[in-house]
């Protein structure tokens, strides 16, 4: 990790606002069939889908489903994302009196939502969004500079990226993250050691085996610099490695989750080939008990390449070589809510570069 030059920060426009009457994580809302009669009393039609509220903010619903998955409505101009549903009016969701645990229906015709909440399905539309597009691995150095530097100058100050250059932001937390980031380069650098040496690219590159030795706690670098460094089985250290970042931090979707987001899609950008170590048709139910409902969609989603709009037009633009799109997308991405766009980047910025630097 490089050094970085005190510079003067702009504050993150905080996109969603918590509902206040809602304590604690609203992901241990319990799914069940029950008490969905006053719903169902007032729809007709066949049922769809049922659940129940996640959350409820200015410009979003999550609601989670029976099964588990979990799907969005949103007000018009809120920005896209897989498993949303835009509303044509624009209107502040939190003047309906929703709250978490009321119960949903999805029906052939209507979508309802607690016991009054009709919404028709002709003032709705599904949203799509388009997977990450392949830039592969020859990503400039000046590039990620340039990105790394956007970040540094316009991100949210109390962000993971502060957090990693010792600036006094929740020092603990601070600590907690730069050590979980150290074992995740020590187990991607390994990884990328052990795949050429499977591939016969030749020798382990001194760098390499740099990265292996010095990003490790002090307890971990005598087995790190033996032979067995190389032969360990590095699907297993990646995995652990990526647990320790599931649910770190604070909000509704927590930095550490934010963070793995941004890597997930720059590992799906580059092929990286350690993506066939979190298999997540396995380790889907993994991650659901790691963290809250909202984080474990937007983490499934962007393990297949499926992101914000935001965040897919800073990778396209990247592929398109287009440098003023590429602005216009990091700003974008920094602006989702408090801190969330800020700490994407950052999984971004260590994605982009193999897993060495932010």
């Amino acid at each position: 990790m490089r050094k970085r030059n005190a510079k003067r920060y702009l504050q993150a426009e905080e996109i969603f606002v918590p509902q206040s009457s809602v304590e604690g994580e609203p992901s241990d809302v319990n799914l069940c069939s029950q008490n969905l009669s006053d719903c169902e009393k007032v729809t007709t039609g066949n049922v769809l889908l049922s659940g129940r509220i996640h959350s409820v903010f200015h410009h979003v619903i999550n609601v989670v489903t029976e099964q588990g998955t979990l799907f969005s409505l949103v007000n018009q101009g809120t920005e896209t994302f897989a498993g949303a549903i835009s509303l044509v009016e624009d209107i502040d969701l939190k003047t309906l009196l929703l709250k978490a645990g009321d119960p949903v229906v999805w029906q052939t015709d209507m979508i309802c939502l607690g016991s009054l909440v009709h919404i028709s399905m002709d003032h709705v539309q599904v949203q799509t969004v388009p997977y990450v597009p392949e830039i592969g691995q020859n990503i400039s150095r000046q590039t990620i500079s340039r990105i790394s530097h956007l970040v540094e100058i316009y991100g949210n100050k109390s962000s993971l990226y502060d957090a990693l250059f010792d600036q006094p932001y929740l020092d603990e937390y601070g600590r907690m993250f730069r050590e979980r980031l150290h074992r995740l380069q020590a187990a991607l650098a390994a990884g990328t050691a052990l795949e050429n040496r499977k591939t016969g690219t030749g020798q382990v590159a001194a760098e390499t085996q740099k990265a292996c030795t010095d990003q490790v706690v002090p307890a971990d670098q005598n087995a790190c610099t033996s032979q067995r460094c190389f032969d360990y089985d590095y699907q297993n250290k990646i995995r652990q490695a990526v647990s320790g970042f599931l649910g770190l931090g604070i909000g509704m979707t927590p930095s550490g989750d934010d963070f793995l987001c941004g890597l997930f899609a720059a590992a799906y950008a580059r092929g990286d080939f350690w993506r066939g170590a979190m298999d997540m048709d396995r380790y889907r139910d993994w991650i659901r008990g790691s963290t809250g409902a909202v984080s474990s969609a937007m983490l499934e989603n962007a393990w297949r390449g499926l992101v914000r709009r935001s965040l897919w037009q800073l990778f396209d633009a990247m592929a398109q070589g287009d440098w003023e799109v590429q602005k216009r997308a990091v700003h974008n991405v920094i602006r989702y809510g408090s801190t969330s766009g800020t700490d994407m980047m950052c999984g971004v910025l260590f994605g982009l570069s193999g897993g060495t630097n932010i």
